[in-house]
Order: C-alpha cells, then sequence, then structure tokens
C-alpha cells in the first residue's frame, strides 16, 4: 500500500507541474536500512514504475543514491572485508536523459565513475544540471569550478591530481581507500593502552551529555582489531575495535603522538543495541514546509529533521503521515487528466 501511494504521489508530483522544469527527491529509507537485502522488496514495484513512465523518465536525470552504506549488520558482517568496506561505500547511480546521451556528458560520467567520488561532487553535479549545463544544451564537459563548492560536476572533466582520501575532502573515518596497514594486536601493552583510552573517552563523552546515570559502565574485554594506518614520525594514527564485557563493540581511529595524549575519531558502535536507548530521551519527526512563489504557481518543499533513524515506538504511523506528505495538489493532477 505505501509503494502504491510512493508512485502515485510521484506521477502528482509530475504532473502538476508538466510545463516546468521538476525536481522529485524521493527517500524511501526503511526498506534497506536494516535488512541488508531489504531493497530487493522494491526491485519489481520500482522496475514497473520505471517501465509504466518510461517516457518521463528517459527524458529526466535519474538518481539513485544512498547517504551511506549497510550499518545494520552484525559484528561477524564487519569483521569481512567486503562488509568492512560496504559501511562507508554508498550506491549511487545516474541515468542521463536518451537525448543528451550522446552529447559527452555520458562518456565523461562513465570515466568519472571509475574514480572515487564524494557527496560533493553529487551536490556539484546538481548544480551543474540545474544551472550551468542548459545554456550548453548539456555538452559542456570542460572543468568547472562552482564557486564556494568543494566539488566537482560527475558531468565534466576533474582535476587530473590523484583523487584519494589525502586529496579529496574525506575524514580518515570514513576513508574507503584500500591502503597497506599493519597489524598491532601481538602488542599488548599498546593495544591495552589504546583500548582503556577508548573506554575512558567513551564515559567522558557520556558525562558531557549528562546521561552517565543512564548508561553501563563498559568494562574492557577484548582488542579484536589494531591495525596501523598511517605513521608520520613519532605521531602514529590506528584503527582500533574494542569489544567489553556487556558486550558493547567501539570502532574508532586513535592517533598517538606518544606523549600519553590520544585523539579520537568518531566512534562507532559495531553490534547491535536495539532497544537499549529506549531508556534516553525521546527522538521526534518534525516536518519544516516552506512554500516558494513563482508567477503564481506554488512550490513546497519539505525537510524531514530526526535525530535518530527510528519514529517513537506506537507513532510509527505519523512518521510515514509525515514522510510521505504530498508536496503537490492531487486536484491539479486530476485536472491534468480531464484535459
Amino acid at each position: 500500500m505505501v509503494i502504491k501511494y510512493q508512485k502515485f504521489h510521484t506521477k502528482v508530483s509530475f504532473f502538476s507541474y508538466f510545463n516546468h522544469p521538476k525536481f522529485v527527491w524521493y527517500w524511501s529509507v526503511h526498506l534497506a536500512h536494516h535488512f541488508l537485502m531489504g531493497a530487493d522488496r522494491f526491485d519489481k514495484p520500482l522496475l514497473e514504475f520505471f517501465q509504466g513512465n518510461s517516457e518521463m523518465f528517459d527524458n529526466a536525470f535519474v538518481i539513485l543514491m544512498a547517504d551511506h552504506g549497510f550499518r545494520a549488520g552484525t559484528p561477524e558482517f564487519y569483521k569481512t572485508e567486503i562488509g568492512n568496506l560496504e559501511r562507508h561505500n554508498p550506491a549511487l547511480m545516474i541515468s542521463v536523459p536518451k537525448k543528451y546521451r550522446d552529447s559527452g556528458i555520458l562518456e565523461v560520467l562513465t570515466k568519472n565513475s571509475q574514480r572515487l567520488q564524494t557527496h560533493y561532487d553529487l551536490r556539484a553535479t546538481l548544480l551543474d544540471i540545474a544551472k550551468y549545463q542548459p545554456s550548453s544544451e548539456f555538452s559542456n564537459t570542460a572543468l568547472l569550478e562552482i564557486p564556494g563548492e568543494k566539488g566537482h560536476s560527475l558531468l565534466r572533466e576533474q582535476p587530473l591530481t590523484p583523487r584519494n582520501c589525502e586529496t579529496l575532502p574525506i575524514i580518515q573515518d570514513y576513508c574507503i581507500c584500500r591502503s597497506k596497514s599493519i597489524d598491532m594486536r601481538h602488542d599488548t601493552k599498546l593495544s591495552n593502552r589504546l583500548a582503556t583510552g577508548l573506554i575512558t573517552y567513551v564515559h567522558e563523552t557520556l558525562d558531557s551529555l549528562n546521561v552517565s546515570s543512564l548508561c553501563h559502565k563498559y568494562e574492557f574485554d577484548q582488542v579484536t582489531t589494531l591495525n596501523i594506518i598511517s605513521l608520520n614520525g613519532a605521531r602514529a594514527t590506528y584503527k582500533i575495535v574494542v569489544k567489553t564485557k556487556q558486550p558493547a563493540i567501539f570502532e574508532t581511529l586513535v592517533t598517538d603522538n606518544e606523549t600519553g595524549n590520544l585523539e579520537f575519531g568518531e566512534i562507532e558502535r559495531g553490534d547491535r543495541y536495539g532497544n537499549s536507548t529506549y531508556c534516553t530521551k525521546k527522538t521526534h519527526y518534525t516536518v519544516l514546509t516552506q512554500n516558494f512563489s513563482n508567477n503564481q504557481k506554488s512550490f513546497a518543499a519539505e525537510f524531514y529533521l530526526t535525530s535518530f533513524f527510528s519514529a517513537d515506538p506506537g507513532h510509527e504511523q505519523d512518521a510515514v503521515r509525515h514522510a510521505f506528505a504530498t508536496i503537490s495538489p492531487v486536484s491539479a493532477y486530476l485536472k491534468h487528466l480531464k484535459q
């Protein structure tokens, strides 16, 4: 039922403003967020939707993307090479309108797909499509430096400098470049010092948020991963995964400058913690709607803000109603059908 409504809603958006350029953003998060093969359930209805509206989509840029990789797996999944890689490797697929596939941009897009790209580059691509390419009928593949932007359009030539985590705005925590690392778990003294420092840092963070009274005190059990990934003089950066006795699994990057000061990156939970967070303050979905008027045409944009990926227990239906709120009047669609 939800999928049928989503497809109808997208049609409404297209036909309500059929004489104007359109941008439709459809975000379906729950299909695959918690299940590795969850997106399979959408394959058939999505294919039918594309095939049933092929004329519309043949004349549009279609982007299928994710904001991050699969993060709801088991600890065993992330111990595998592909599981560890895919956690920070979001999917991205782009279809170019048929009439522009021989203009040069598809060839450049294909070449750029073989190089490391970022969300900054996707943002630059959207700006390129909306502001810069129309004047050339989507045939300009020359390098474009957009003022204030950190990325480069995927439809154009990109700088020839190497594209890696050192040259692109990718922090080391989310780097998926496969670089040589050295297993340091044999150094028991180092392992224990870094692991103890990590658990202390977790407790200090909880203290700073005034939630320590609601949380367990974690006790060190074992270091399951300790790889040195960067060494610059006396400054070394390690990837560390620590299991506690509760249990919990914490993963982060830690930089050690051998002065006793440890610098920690963003800490990720490597295990499923289920409803253990229900003792804290509940989260809420908020819908903000702003209308933009142009020649007596009203365009609504809805932004969804949430501090977590799930609705309050017992309020899932409210969240669904918010998430699929109609942005274009159904009456405009029905009026179009009568013409």
